[in-house]
């Protein structure tokens, strides 16, 4: 990046680097969108008492099903059973893809992440309260459930 810059200069070289980022890639928004889905089906099918949470102002008392852990152990479980069976049954990728084509997926989420804003904001002025209600609770929940623990055993296993 340095020697970009150099040779280029800072307005040519940042616009020469962002011109090689590959936004909503295939192969990203496919990734992505597995985990996405991998996640739900874990959320939904892992067994796991069921709580309850805090009383919303409308008085809605959210249920969650407490199988965070699990979805945890069966990530880490598959992840690993990923890592010997991905080379071979994909034609080369591995599990290190996402590592490897950080630009593309960073600027993936990025692009999710300013929809998803404008989708609630939007939703938020046509007062559609019950579907914002189970969006943000289906957010929180496997926000809190599955992405937390991998985040953290990604962090534990890394060293940091």
């Amino acid at each position: 990046m340095f020697q970009v810059l150099s040779d280029d200069g800072i307005v040519y070289g940042i616009a020469r680097i962002w011109a090689d980022i590959h936004i909503a890639s295939p192969l990203s928004v496919t990734v992505i969108s597995g985990y996405i889905i991998w996640a739900l089906v874990l959320m939904k099918t892992l067994p796991g008492p069921v709580v309850e949470g805090p009383v919303t102002p409308n008085g809605n008392v959210p249920r969650y099903r407490d199988n965070g852990f699990a979805c945890f152990l069966v990530t880490m479980i598959s992840f690993g059973l990923l890592t010997v069976l991905l080379p071979r049954w994909s034609g080369g990728y591995s599990v290190t893809v996402v590592y490897d084509r950080f630009d593309e997926f960073l600027g993936t989420l990025t692009v999710f992440a300013h929809l998803l804003c404008v989708f609630l904001y939007v939703k938020g002025q046509l007062r559609s309260l019950r579907f914002l209600f189970i969006f943000v609770t289906f957010y929180v929940l496997l926000n809190l459930q599955c992405f937390d623990a991998v985040d953290w055993a990604a962090g534990r296993t890394s060293g940091l």
